[in-house]
């Protein structure tokens, strides 16, 4: 079964194009220079897929650095950085107003463009160069994002902002298609400045759409190497993939008065309350019937949950050496 999907990533509109920079040799661990923008892997030699080495690179000519020319495949991610840097320089040439915010960091380098403005915050677009693998394609990825002003609160009108909260203050059920929205307005109103990067790089204005596959159902092994799609239906028909090694003991903790629900879930555990639960025993293989006297089931009582008395029930297990199961029961 196949169905298509919408990225929020918008392709560069030709893939193939080369531009110039000018490189340095990096040597071993040496600092940044002032000059270089980061440090890449490329070949010694244009178009030559062997001697990859670490440069030090500039998108300006600078003394002692040799002029590159880099297909834009060669390294993806030295692209991606050409393409924030001109997208930098174009969005602040052309639309420095709506320019909210530019995030530079190692891994994340975004650029937020305001759609609508209120007093309490900026209702954003941002962009980001990003290298689809899967489809060995680069352009922008694309999302929606609300950006807070210092002196206001977060309160119930942020939320709304954000989308996370629909008009009425309720949980947003069109959170996806809202944020769509923005995104149009963004393609509609904004991208058409600032798409043309080059003279050969263009940001295409249509978000990349893919064929999807289907996961098949999910399988569970159990008892015998049998199989089921069910994970409860397995267990009960078949039994536990692998049972426990050693036997559990059951520890019951509750006040005295609070026994009688400590019955109801022992009778449960048993398999004795409830048609849908069979019990430990059938369901899971783990030893636990009250009728046979089991020394593998005890009570414990507590007063309260104090520290002390917390303190002294843990005593109690440290001395028991066996594999435990607590289990505390809070009625209330």
């Amino acid at each position: 079964m196949k169905s298509n999907i919408v990225l929020n990533f918008l392709p560069l509109e030709e893939q193939n194009f080369s531009f110039t920079i000018y490189r340095k040799l990096k040597k071993g661990n040496e600092k940044k220079p002032k000059e270089a923008a980061k440090s890449y892997r490329l070949p010694a030699k244009e178009n030559k897929e062997e001697n990859w080495t670490f440069y030090w690179v500039s998108f300006n000519k600078v003394d002692g650095y040799e002029k590159y020319i880099c297909e834009a495949s060669l390294n993806p991610y030295l692209t991606e950085l050409l393409l924030f840097s001109r997208l930098k320089e174009i969005a602040k040439e052309r639309i420095n107003t709506q320019i909210a915010k530019i995030t530079e960091k190692y891994y994340t380098k975004r650029i937020f463009f305001s759609i609508k403005e209120q007093k309490i915050g900026k209702q954003v677009v941002w962009i980001e160069p990003y290298f689809l693998k899967s489809e060995n394609e680069l352009g922008f990825i694309i999302d929606f994002d609300f950006i807070k002003s210092d002196e206001h609160l977060f309160d119930k009108e942020v939320q709304k902002l954000s989308l996370s909260l629909d008009n009425y203050y309720r949980s947003n059920k069109n959170y996806h298609s809202d944020k769509f929205d923005f995104i149009k307005l963004f393609i509609h109103d904004i991208l058409p400045k600032i798409n043309k990067l080059e003279t050969n790089i263009f940001i295409s204005n249509k978000l990349k759409v893919l064929q999807a596959n289907f996961l098949e159902t999910k399988i569970y092994r159990t008892k015998n190497e049998k199989t089921s799609p069910s994970q409860f239906m397995g267990i009960k028909n078949n039994g536990p993939y692998r049972g426990l090694e050693t036997k559990p003991c059951f520890y019951f903790i509750f006040k005295p008065e609070h026994t009688d629900y400590a019955r109801d879930l022992v009778k449960a555990l048993e398999g004795k309350k409830y048609n849908t639960f069979e019990g430990l025993n059938k369901m899971f293989e783990i030893d636990f019937d009250v009728s046979k006297n089991s020394s593998n089931i005890k009570r414990l009582s507590i007063n309260d949950y104090s520290k002390e008395e917390i303190n002294k029930i843990a005593q109690q297990l440290n001395n028991d050496s066996s594999n435990k199961i607590a289990i505390f029961i809070f009625p209330e």
